[in-house]
């Protein structure tokens, strides 16, 4: 989508302010999910799911192109300290969107300036996850570091099992 084009959208929805004064745009809420409108959320949720899940899934399979597609994993923590990190989550997020999006839309309009042959299209997201200690479970509190997926081990016809 053209940035002009989001920019109508988000205007039209109440998203967005436009400040002709300065010609500045802010955005009204952080965060947008298109709720009563159930085609339109299961389109997002499987276009989103589905390219997490392409991306580790050519990570482990592919041979070639890897994709950015990590994680880190923690245990042990209380519902205030799962507070605070929803917080630092945010932060960081809104850190990263703050200089990924005009980036990008120089990127987009250096392209199309360049005639730079078909679109291809990228996704970059974030996500946190919590849940409560699932009963009978004692793991220790720990941090799990992301680890490189390991390439699979090809095996010949008739070797192994």
């Amino acid at each position: 989508m053209h940035p002009r084009s989001l920019l109508e959208e988000l205007l039209r929805l109440g998203l967005a302010q436009h400040d002709s004064a300065d010609d500045s745009v802010t955005l009204a809420r952080e965060v947008f999910v298109p709720r009563g409108d159930r085609d339109r959320m299961d389109a997002f949720l499987g276009a989103n799911v589905g390219d997490h899940l392409s991306a580790a899934v050519d990570n482990v399979l592919a041979e070639g192109t890897q994709h950015f597609e990590q994680a880190v994993f923690a245990d042990g923590l209380s519902e205030a300290s799962l507070e605070a990190l929803r917080a630092i989550v945010a932060a960081q997020w809104r850190a990263l969107t703050a200089e990924l999006v005009p980036r990008l839309e120089q990127m987009i309009e250096d392209d199309a300036r360049a005639g730079a042959g078909p679109g291809h299209r990228v996704r970059v997201g974030l996500f946190s996850y919590q849940a409560g200690a699932q009963p009978g479970a004692s793991a220790p509190a720990s941090v799990h570091a992301p680890k490189k997926a390991a390439s699979p081990t090809r095996r010949k016809k008739g070797e192994g099992s």
